[in-house]
């Protein structure tokens, strides 16, 4: 195989049966590669980036933005793009055509896979040759990184491609300006962005490189109008997505939000350069890891940091840029230090760790871990580009310059940020290519008998491999982490087995001990084990008093065996170890106001509902709470937030709906009523809610018709057997009332109102006994039930037992206050027990 370019278009037949062949090795790897894969519990259940792409792209074409369980709202509807789009949308289309399954994007990735190597082999023979292009398509389908990430759902296979037809529009312009040609760079590089945002870096290189190839064919007058064309093509495809950021937050968002917070993670003073920390992460939004999931509640406490009430994403943005930057401006020797040991991590022998511990899950392949990593690359890269740089002939190979241009251009465009393996494989296919014309170029010497070329071209790349098999930065992935990671993966499938086997390697190999016995703690619960739950969130606290978690899963703990006094002191201990963990927050709230301090209940469901806006459940427990503090209007308010947020919300419309009801609004109360019968069919409280607001409004046969069908979903139901017993009372059918009325408090012996109108039912049928017994039984439900003693009393005076009935009355007037409507009742009924009204 000759490594000159080809003076034709044809294939030859050989040439075809080696892609052929090739093609087939990398469709094996990638079938043998899934097969393995998806014994990952990863596979079904991605941790991380990978599971935040999914829940966009699964909300984008279901309609269901809810987040998975245990996650907060990264409220992607309302506000700017926090992660570039390119790649959740892609994912959204193949959930589209194939719908939401784990097999489809793996299937779809994979074979454009495949697809790159073609794209790839057809570039490498338009700039080398086919000897070039067959070593640089058996790279792209056999080096393991592509099928690796092409299972992931993540951006690299789609990433690659566009890098590929970026390259191939390159060598046409090389080969031949047009300005056409301008377009489709334009696009392509915005596609590009909207998954790599970071590669608009490339741009003026571009355009540079453009020029120059422009000038070496003569037709530099063309190079302007091209120019012009792929910054209306680079719009054309960006634009949309900042006119989307305005639109849904009225912010200037170009086309990512997370940039600022990024470049802070690779430039502070305890920064790892290779895990995603922030300094001050728990101040600002209650977690010590943060993911895409909590990147709102970071831009609320970046406005609370501020003593704001509010910033946009693009302020916390730049808040975080100058966070950075006063970084590198008082600490340069330690940025410069940092900055070599980002580069020696980026082009160093182990792939970094990110959503997955790349390395390790390499090493335990069968499939994967036989293949040459990144040093062999990385070493054939520079010695195929060295023997491009000094053939004689590299001036035919113009379009190559682009490929090695982008190397570099994308490298710095990284270098701000902090490191990972994904992040160097859009770069990858292009070096393939000069490693592909390396290889070319040695065999060709050495078939032509230039045998010192060759041996010296072999030499510099061993020589290049070993040192870059070298790991100079000192870079070695957790295996903590990795067997943490897969606990996670196992625990979310429900495979506690082999959740808690995981936990205990991860424990044994580094992992953070508070952390792994407080989520072991999580399977013993959930498998039932409540002593055993207590043990491990007890090692948890042990290893670290501050663990917010365990304090709050003690709690969870304490409230299911009934113990609520130790579940308040564990709420707050949680939250005095994490004022902005909100789910302490919140468990704090609503049990305070379950234990009747519904004061303080408010104040900390509020800050619940300030730490997560977004939440309609922490806002609906707040108007809970407000009800309860008697502030009607305050919790109707909070309902209504509710409901914006999640406009099915039942219990938000039901309570809602009993709030108009008691204000005087009953056919405002009705409508809400509906709303919840419409999202809960089975809600029997709101139909019957809704049939007392139908009886408020003079509608008894509708109201009767909503009590029957409550009826018949639970014929013990004593709220409808009561109201039935209403619904009688208002045709005057006293005896029917009486029925019911008896038959809602014998399912209920609790229930004081109906004793209550079962008396009032009786002394109308003239039966005073039965009507003093359930009056009676009516006052040892409830004791301060102010009408049925004022019943009783009224009864025993038109009995005859005046003193038991005064006794009765002075008891009732001691319930109420001086002057209120309530003490004039009773003023009344004793004034008539005394013969003198």
């Amino acid at each position: 195989m000759s490594d000159t370019p080809p003076t034709a278009r044809r294939f030859p037949w050989g040439e075809l049966l080696a892609l052929a062949l090739v093609l087939l090795l990398g469709a094996g790897l990638r079938l043998a590669w899934l097969g393995e894969a998806a014994q990952s519990p990863e596979f079904s259940h991605p941790l991380y980036d990978p599971q935040y792409n999914a829940h966009w792209a699964e909300a984008l074409v279901t309609g269901d933005w809810t987040p998975p369980e245990g996650m907060p709202d990264p409220e992607i509807r309302t506000t700017p793009y926090g992660r570039p789009p390119g790649y959740p949308f892609f994912l959204a289309g193949v959930y589209a055509v194939f719908g939401v399954n784990d097999w489809a994007p793996r299937i779809v990735q994979l074979s454009l896979g495949l697809l790159n190597a073609l794209l790839a082999w057809l570039l490498a023979r338009r700039l080398f040759g086919p000897g070039a292009a067959f070593w640089t398509a058996l790279f792209m389908a056999g080096y393991w990184v592509f099928p690796y990430y092409e299972t992931q759902l993540t951006y690299p296979a789609v990433v690659v491609l566009l890098v590929l037809l970026l390259m191939h529009a390159a060598a046409a312009w090389a080969a031949r300006p047009r300005t056409g040609l301008g377009l489709a760079l334009g696009l392509l590089l915005g596609l590009f962005a909207l998954f790599r945002p970071n590669g608009l870096l490339f741009l003026p290189a571009l355009l540079l490189w453009m020029w120059g190839a422009a000038r070496r064919r003569g037709l530099l007058r063309r190079w302007l109008p091209a120019a012009a064309l792929l910054a209306l093509g680079l719009l054309a495809v960006t634009a949309p997505v900042f006119v989307r950021n305005y639109r849904v937050a009225r912010d200037f968002v170009f086309l990512s939000s997370y940039g600022g917070i990024n470049f802070l993670v690779g430039n502070n003073a305890e920064a790892s350069l290779v895990e995603p920390r922030v300094p001050g992460l728990r101040e600002l939004a209650g977690v010590d890891n943060w993911s895409c999931f909590d990147y709102p509640a970071i831009v609320r406490g970046v406005a609370r940091k501020l003593n704001r009430d509010h910033v946009s994403h693009s302020e916390a943005n730049r808040y975080f840029y100058r966070e950075g930057l006063d970084f590198i401006a008082h600490n340069p020797g330690l940025f410069l230090k940092n900055t070599l040991r980002k580069t020696l991590l980026f082009w160093g022998p182990r792939e970094v760790t990110n959503d997955t511990v790349v390395e390790l899950d390499k090493q335990r392949s069968a499939v994967l871990g036989p293949l040459p990593g990144f040093p062999l690359l990385l070493a054939l890269f520079l010695a195929g580009a060295g023997a491009w740089m000094l053939s004689r002939r590299r001036g035919a190979g113009t379009g190559a310059g682009a490929a090695l241009l982008f190397v570099p251009v994308y490298f710095l465009s990284v270098l701000p940020y902090f490191i990972a393996g994904r992040y160097r494989v859009p770069l990858l296919p292009c070096m393939i290519l000069f490693a592909g014309y390396g290889v070319a170029f040695a065999l060709g010497r050495l078939r032509r008998g230039a045998w010192r070329p060759a041996l010296a071209w072999a030499a510099a790349a061993a020589l290049l491999w070993l040192a870059a098999s070298r790991d100079f930065a000192g870079y070695t992935p957790s295996e903590g982490t990795w067997h943490l990671r897969r606990a996670l993966a196992h625990t979310e499938g429900g495979d506690l087995e082999s959740a808690a086997k995981e936990y205990l390697e991860a424990l044994e190999t580094g992992a953070d001990p508070s952390l792994v016995c407080n989520n072991l703690g999580r399977l013993r619960a959930r498998a039932g084990d409540a002593a055993g739950a207590r043990e491990w969130y007890g090692k948890a606290l042990a290893h670290n008093p501050a663990n917010t978690a365990a304090h709050l899963n003690l709690g969870v703990e304490a409230e299911r065996s009934g113990d609520p006094a130790a579940a308040l002191e564990h709420y707050r201990r949680a939250v005095e170890t994490n004022a902005f963990f909100a789910p302490a927050r919140g468990n704090l709230g609503r049990l305070l106001l379950e234990t009747g301090a519904a004061a303080e209940a408010v104040e900390h469901l509020a800050e619940a509902a300030r730490l997560r806006p977004a939440d309609p459940y922490a806002v609906y427990d707040l108007g809970r709470a407000r009800a309860a503090a008697g502030d009607p209007p305050g919790a109707a308010e909070e309902y209504a937030r509710a409901l914006a947020l999640k406009p099915d919300f039942a219990e938000a419309h039901n309570n809602l709906g009993w709030l108009l009801a008691a204000s005087g609004h009953p056919e405002e109360a009705a409508e809400h009523y509906r709303a919840a019968l419409a999202a809960r069919p089975d809600f029997l409280l709101a139909r019957i809610n809704l049939g007392n607001a139908l009886l408020d409004l003079g509608k008894a046969e509708d109201a009767e018709a909503e009590f029957q069908r409550a009826l018949e979903a639970d014929p013990g139901d004593a709220r409808a057997l009561y109201s039935l017993g209403r619904c009688a009372e208002a045709r005057g059918d006293a005896a029917g009332a009486a029925e019911r009325y008896l038959k809602a408090a014998e399912a209920d012996p609790a229930f004081a109102a109906a004793w209550n109108n079962l008396g009032f039912m009786r002394a109308r049928l003239g039966d005073a006994p039965g009507a003093e017994a359930a009056y009676r039984r009516a006052l040892e439900a409830d004791p301060a039930f102010l009408t049925a003693r004022v019943n009783l009393g009224a009864l025993l005076c038109a009995l005859g037992r005046a003193d038991e009935g005064r006794a009765e009355l002075a008891a009732a007037a001691g319930q109420t206050a001086e002057g209120s409507p309530e003490r004039r009742a009773v003023t009344d009924a004793a004034a008539r027990c005394d013969g003198t009204s």
